[in-house]
């Protein structure tokens, strides 16, 4: 969805991926400013080897932000939930923080150059139970301001955190050794976990699947 596989080799992709009316993989699309409005939070958290400072402050720099960097830092690091943690210490590493804390983090970094879209890969898969819980109480105020999408395979997280739900499976290739990925379902996130329209669904959710 960022275009962050444009360099794998063997990457493949159909169809058309639309944001905003345009397909971001046209030919006459810069992949550097689609990654700039569509940001992205990893499964490990990976903060830069610099300052919790300057985590925040480069991905705003190489930017062209302009405005007041104090306020820009204080503010991104409150809406990721961590500035009580991180106000004493800014000029510290960012690798000095916990594993929960170091997720926020990437989470300020991402959210400091106000991207439209935040893609979660398995945001909280390498969490405790409390950085956990922290982490989605940021997401749920984080997207009363950007939208979010989170791929991840704990159920009851995505019934906890999300307003939609899409069940992605994936079947054998004919003839091939490898599989492909489809979209079964669809809906509001309560229709998915309660009322399902397809059987793989079904199964799945109810803990049949496989």
């Amino acid at each position: 969805m960022n275009r962050m596989n444009d360099l794998i080799e063997g990457c493949s992709l159909k169809g058309r991926v639309l944001f905003d009316g345009a397909d971001l993989y046209a030919p006459s699309v810069d992949p550097v400013e689609v990654r700039r409005r569509i940001g992205m939070v990893f499964q490990q958290p990976n903060p830069f080897p610099k300052s919790i400072y300057e985590n925040i402050a480069f991905g705003a720099r190489i930017n062209g932000y302009t405005g007041d960097m104090d306020e820009l830092i204080e503010r991104s690091l409150r809406q990721a939930a961590v500035w009580d943690e991180c106000k004493d210490k800014l000029n510290e590493s960012g690798y000095s923080l916990s594993g929960g804390q170091q997720q926020r983090l990437c989470i300020a970094r991402t959210i400091a150059i106000q991207p439209e879209v935040i893609l979660m890969d398995e945001p909280c898969s390498a969490l405790d139970p409390i950085s956990t819980l922290k982490i989605e109480e940021t997401m749920h105020e984080l997207k009363k301001s950007f939208t979010i999408v989170i791929v991840t395979h704990n159920m009851q997280q995505a019934l906890r955190v999300s307003d939609m739900t899409a069940f992605f499976n994936a079947e054998a290739v004919e003839g091939g050794s490898g599989k492909v990925g489809y979209l079964v379902e669809f809906n509001e996130t309560d229709m998915i976990f309660n009322s399902p329209s397809q059987q793989a669904t079904q199964d799945y959710v109810s803990g049949r699947f496989g």
